[in-house]
């Protein structure tokens, strides 16, 4: 269930502040639509999985990462995972850890097993906030690893950095290949 708090939106388990995506920057200008025409580039956009079990926050995360000019696929659990990932190879996982830590270690170090996730990024949303947490979540392979409520301005920045970082490897081994 996804409560609205003013600006803030409640998923029962975090609170994420829009405020940030509420402003002009952000919001078409009708008066402005279909005035100019501009050559779009038919670049690829990247595919980010957003792996959660609750479908607000997957909702969320979706809406913010199409905002953000990312394709978007969804993972309620590690088969959903399996399945999305060995059919359509995400540039980026975003993984809500909702509950058990340990759990959740323990199912980034299985997918981390499949030759079809090899080295993909992995990015971590968690409420557990202690330092140990963090350390943690980067030795079973995450790439980052966030805490909630979650910045969205840092969540877009590091997004924007793994998958630049992951495109250029990805250059550099095709000119080795």
């Amino acid at each position: 269930m996804l409560i609205t708090l003013g600006e803030n939106y409640f998923n029962g388990s975090a609170v994420f502040d829009m405020s940030a995506f509420i402003s002009s920057k952000n919001l078409s200008d009708s008066r402005n639509e279909g005035m100019t025409a501009h050559k779009v580039k038919t670049e690829q956009k990247p595919l980010v999985l957003i792996y959660s079990d609750e479908a607000d926050t997957r909702f969320l995360f979706k809406t913010l990462l199409e905002m953000w000019n990312y394709q978007t696929a969804e993972a309620v659990n590690i088969e959903d995972a399996i399945r999305v990932t060995a059919k359509q190879r995400p540039n980026l996982i975003l993984m809500d850890v909702s509950f058990s830590f340990i759990e959740y270690m323990e199912t980034l170090q299985k997918l981390r097993n499949f030759e079809s996730f090899g080295e993909i990024p992995f990015v971590l949303l968690s409420g557990h906030s202690q330092i140990h947490y963090r350390a943690a979540a980067l030795k079973f392979g995450a790439e980052n690893f966030l805490v909630k409520p979650v910045n969205f301005d840092t969540l877009e920045t590091s997004l924007k950095k793994i998958i630049r970082k992951d495109t250029k490897n990805n250059l550099e081994l095709g000119e080795i290949l």
